[in-house]
């Protein structure tokens, strides 16, 4: 069954990047005009204008709009651009048009799930500017929100390794996933199952659904399944068919970094973790090392740059993290339901977050182990890759070989 799905998706890839390269060379002149009643699904504010959200269309505009704003919009459409690197990432996330606005009318803004979930995230937004010092951090941490982080302090954190803690995960669904588990220990293991899968949709819903998010919820979703139906759940299995679902569901997929980088460490740690960790004997080094494989051409493809600082990382930094986000969540949980002026969770938290910022000015000054402006040739990449998957089917087949070795001696 699982080589069957695995070769699905190689199929269904190949025929996808066959159609994009296609449609790259396609341009499309006919103007559209747009005339139709929408809901404000996101709103993304900068310093020029706001970006809104509805459908697959965006709207770049300083007028005063919420999410969840029920609009009436004529406007001009523009198909957005697969040369333009912006255009391509909004298209990786199903936005196909850019709508030059005619006129814009506000029907009404009674509420509705959009407005629901502005009303929540301002909320949090709030008790994080209340209880939290560095509430940039946990803004980061909680919201994926980074806007008020400066560029320099971001690149520092993407050169340490853990900028990846500043986007909504599977290491924070993880964390979150756990946490309920261990909550509802009084509860039926059906049907706590299936409260941790509502609450991880509300969680995914809050965060816009992003690809590393929907990853978890899908996981979850087939491993619910499983368990109900009494069948066996394969990791690798899941992988590769919730990364078919997702190039059905979106063939453009394949252009947004979030997606790459979360299915590519799953995949590192799926296939590699268990056969370094035989050499090794040490879990997180194990586990850095089997991410790293995967990870570090999209690092040098992307960035042109390579550190190897995130192995300290990686082994320093994520159990630090998984307290951080679990006090930081009792921090909000407590200020919700007490309202107290003194947060001890809180205090927690920002000793932690300041601990961080310390070793990070440690970390970042060791410069011999970044590299960066590295020249590359997008092929040897691709031959990489095939020699990774190579080196994952002979120590399978190894494997089987000893495996059945063992049964006939027995």
């Amino acid at each position: 069954m699982r080589r069957k799905i695995i070769y699905i998706f190689f199929c269904l890839l190949i025929v996808d990047l066959v159609l994009i390269n296609g449609e790259m060379k396609l341009k499309d002149f006919r103007k559209k005009i747009l005339e139709k009643e929408f809901f404000i699904e996101k709103i993304e504010k900068n310093n020029f204008s706001n970006n809104v959200f509805f459908e697959n269309y965006i709207l770049r505009t300083k007028l005063d709009l919420n999410e969840g704003d029920r609009i009436y919009l004529k406007g001009v459409l523009k198909k957005l651009s697969l040369k333009k690197d912006y255009d391509r990432y909004l298209i990786s996330k199903n936005i196909d048009y850019e709508v030059k606005l005619v006129s814009i009318k506000i029907l009404d803004k009674k509420m509705n799930i959009y407005k629901i979930r502005r009303g929540i995230l301002q909320k949090i937004k709030k008790s994080i500017d209340k209880n939290f010092e560095n509430k940039e951090f946990i803004k980061a941490l909680i919201l994926s929100n980074k806007n008020e982080f400066s560029k320099d302090i971001l690149n520092e954190f993407s050169k340490i390794g853990i900028i990846h803690y500043m986007v909504a995960s599977g290491f924070h669904m993880g964390i979150l996933i756990l946490f309920l588990d261990k909550l509802l220990f009084f509860v039926d293991r059906k049907y706590k199952f299936l409260i941790i899968l509502i609450i991880s949709y509300i969680y995914s819903f809050l965060l816009y659904f992003s690809y590393p998010i929907l990853r978890c919820f899908y996981f979850l979703l087939i491993y619910y399944i499983a368990y109900l139906f009494k069948l066996r759940f394969d990791f690798i299995s899941t992988i590769f068919f919730v990364m078919s679902i997702e190039i059905l569901r979106n063939n453009y997929c394949v252009y947004n970094l979030s997606f790459l980088y979360s299915y590519f460490c799953i995949l590192g740690m799926a296939l590699m973790y268990r056969y370094i960790k035989n050499i090794l004997k040490l879990n997180l080094l194990s586990l850095s090392i089997s991410i790293f494989l995967f990870i570090f051409p999209l690092s040098i493809f992307y960035f042109k740059s390579l550190s190897f600082i995130v192995f300290i990382s990686n082994i320093f930094f994520s159990p630090i993290f998984l307290v951080l986000y679990i006090s930081s969540i009792l921090a909000i949980v407590i200020d919700f339901i007490f309202s107290l002026n003194f947060n001890i969770f809180a205090i927690f938290s920002d000793s932690i977050i300041n601990s961080i910022y310390f070793f990070k000015d440690i970390l970042i000054n060791l410069n011999f182990l970044y590299f960066e402006n590295l020249n590359y040739i997008s092929y040897n990449i691709f031959y990489y890759y095939i020699l990774i998957i190579c080196i994952y089917i002979v120590l399978e087949i190894i494997e089987i070989k000893e495996t059945k070795n063992g049964v006939q001696k027995v």
